[in-house]
């Protein structure tokens, strides 16, 4: 049986809460964004015209900013520094025509990118809006022999703000995209010869093994997980002890019904990591390594072994 209680989740101190300020479009009403990729690259990337959803889309158009807002969040998740946008009430910086003409350019692909990836009905259509097309395809051949396909018309596509990842080699882009069927993605791109391609592995959340085969075969060699990680407070089988392990609660979006706890030894490197990651109760988007006991009683209980990434982005990001 489980342990009673006997944790609880690490408080955030207030100057320990990264704060995000002037998120967000500027004042202008969304006609234009302007970001700055600090020591990486520089774009004024604009939609001409009016707010992105019409104002007969009302209710859409809320659904977005809610999306949006809670983006934020997303991006402390995925491990991705979101780039302080420019007070509206401040200046614009002097750019060149050359630049703007760039970011001009920039936008116009991300448009053509995520239209094509989510109007592709073949995998071969599709791998070709993705970043390292001859690596993933065969992860998305793979992924879709059980994951059906379903295209769908892309009715707006937003920049919602110019990220960059720690000791990443590429810049990166962040995009809100509304289907017609009322479906919001939120979908990571990323730049690379001035071209925008996205980063299929972490729009899905691949895994080679899924949660539950990971449950069904307990395999006691580290292997690999994309998860989503929270605070547990459960403590069973190998696990049972709350003085020598932290433990965690690690999901996947495709498998909703599906959970692994996963444990750290607590006071070593793994668990002051992770107990940072999610003060407050914050949840953290991850790559680890999860390995299960010996013989274990416990089905659905593992120890984490490494943490590869703070964030869900692929290969060579």
């Amino acid at each position: 049986m489980p342990k009673a209680p006997t944790d609880s989740p690490p408080k955030a101190e207030p100057e320990q809460e990264r704060q995000v300020r002037n998120y967000g479009p500027n004042q202008t009403g969304w006609k234009e964004w302007r970001a700055v990729d600090h020591g990486l690259a520089e774009h004024v990337v604009y939609e001409p015209g009016a707010n992105p959803v019409e104002s007969r889309d009302t209710w859409q158009f809320l659904t977005v900013i809610i999306v949006v807002l809670g983006s934020i969040a997303l991006l402390a998740l995925l491990g991705l520094h979101l780039v302080e946008a420019k007070n509206s009430a401040e200046p614009a910086p002097e750019l060149s025509r050359e630049k703007v003409l760039r970011g001009e350019a920039l936008v116009k692909r991300l448009h053509e990118r995520v239209r094509g990836y989510f109007g592709a009905t073949s995998v071969d259509a599709m791998v070709a809006h993705v970043a390292e097309p001859d690596r993933v395809r065969s992860l998305m051949l793979s992924y879709y022999r059980t994951h059906p396909i379903k295209p769908r018309r892309v009715r707006k596509v937003d920049l919602t703000a110019s990220v960059m990842r720690q000791n990443t080699k590429h810049p990166h882009m962040l995009a809100t995209v509304l289907s017609d069927d009322g479906r919001i993605a939120i979908v990571i791109l990323r730049e690379q010869d001035n071209d925008l391609r996205i980063d299929w592995e972490a729009l899905v959340g691949y895994n080679r093994v899924t949660l539950d085969e990971l449950i069904r075969y307990r395999p006691t060699d580290p292997i690999e997980v994309r998860v989503r990680l929270q605070f547990a407070n459960y403590y069973n089988y190998e696990f049972e002890d709350s003085k020598a392990w932290r433990s965690y609660k690690l999901t996947s979006p495709g498998e909703p019904d599906v959970v692994i706890y996963g444990y750290c030894p607590r006071g070593g490197a793994i668990c002051k990591r992770f107990d940072k990651l999610t003060l407050g109760g914050r949840s953290v988007f991850a790559r680890i390594k999860l390995q299960f006991p010996e013989a274990g009683n416990g089905s659905n209980v593992a120890e984490i072994t490494e943490i590869i990434a703070e964030n869900w982005l692929g290969g060579d990001a």
